[in-house]
């Protein structure tokens, strides 16, 4: 029988664990649930976009149908706070936005806002090549031409489908970019998927004024197929403005200006029209064909005030309204205004 009076055997205490092995631990485990709460406790469901109905929609298009370009962009811009997914209200208020920005003179903040709701649009349809266009138009005017490029180019590659006046508006941004042997060759690939297209006709017209020296045959030879293309009721002028170009660079300025007051008469909102009808005038008072005519030289300063009135861009309306203004004997205006010109970036169309 065992002494109960005897010493037990001795008892082995567990050592515990170091204290930076706990750190660790629970290190870990916070770790480990911050992970587990972001990616399945913090999801949250998807959230559906917000479209417009469709009397909504139709109330808008009527509005564009009947209503002017600041009626509409009010009325879209109230709908896209309570439906700002809705591609189409984006759509009819970038449009309005474009139309308004376009009006001389020219509203960049406008255009800033149609290029941002153009963007969202093309996001859900990107094979509109009518928004694609305008979308196009609106980076030209912004000069924003290499972003311009870079979209269209990457649009055609990936839908050459598509292709309906994108032709023309890569063109055109390389054209204002400076780079006038790829703006020529995306021009005449839109002509011949469209041999009746205008605004092609008058900016080859344009690329041949700029050669040096400039190319009258070309010029010419455009500007009479844009003419030839203008269908009955159209108001569109540029045909006019570079025939009479032609004439003027020929030296005929009489009948230069004879074209230029046409064009004029077509339409009063063409800067070109009344550039053009300036310069030839001071022509003809400079070469001294006008000694009995002496309200010509006012008549050509008016003329190329309005020029710069409906488009400040016209660097070449400086520099004859300089002319024009040293000529009537005010020589400091002159220097302003030739000074102010070259602050421009070239833009004339002639």
């Amino acid at each position: 029988m065992e002494d109960q009076n005897s010493a037990s055997p001795a008892t082995i205490e567990p050592k515990s664990a170091p204290r930076w092995v706990w750190y660790v631990f629970v290190l870990t485990v916070v770790v480990g649930a911050v992970i587990a709460w972001r990616y399945f406790g913090a999801k949250k469901p998807p959230q559906q976009e917000v479209r417009a109905p469709a009397p909504i929609k139709s109330s808008l298009y009527a509005t564009a149908r009947t209503g002017s370009p600041p009626e509409v962009m009010q009325q879209g811009e109230e709908l896209l706070k309570r439906y700002p997914d809705d591609p189409y209200i984006a759509h009819i208020t970038a449009i309005a936005y474009h139309t308004a920005g376009m009006e001389p003179p020219v509203n960049q903040e406008f255009l800033l806002r149609a290029e941002e709701l153009y963007r969202q649009y093309l996001t859900t349809q990107p094979h509109d090549s009518k928004a694609l266009a305008a979308f196009a138009r609106i980076e030209n005017t912004l000069l924003k031409h290499k972003e311009g490029i870079v979209f269209l180019e990457n649009t055609i590659r990936e839908s050459p489908s598509i292709e309906e006046d994108l032709l023309f508006s890569l063109g055109l941004l390389y054209d204002h970019l400076g780079n006038y042997q790829k703006a020529k060759f995306y021009y005449e690939e839109n002509l011949k998927k469209n041999h009746a297209h205008i605004s092609t006709y008058i900016y080859l017209s344009r690329l041949a004024a700029g050669e040096i020296p400039p190319n009258i045959p070309l010029i010419r030879a455009y500007a009479e197929k844009a003419i030839a293309a203008t269908p009955p009721g159209d108001v569109r002028s540029d045909g006019h403005v570079f025939l009479a170009e032609a004439y003027h660079l020929e030296g005929n300025n009489q009948k230069a200006r004879e074209l230029a007051e046409k064009a004029i008469a077509r339409s009063q909102k063409n800067p070109g029209s009344y550039h053009v009808l300036g310069e030839s005038l001071l022509e003809e008072h400079r070469a001294g064909r006008t000694v009995f005519l002496t309200d010509h030289l006012e008549e050509a300063i008016r003329a190329l005030e309005q020029s710069l009135k409906l488009n400040p861009s016209f660097s070449h309306s400086y520099y004859h309204l300089g002319i024009g203004y040293w000529l009537n004997g005010e020589q400091e205006r002159a220097r302003q205004t030739w000074r102010k010109g070259l602050e421009i970036l070239p833009a004339d169309f002639v």
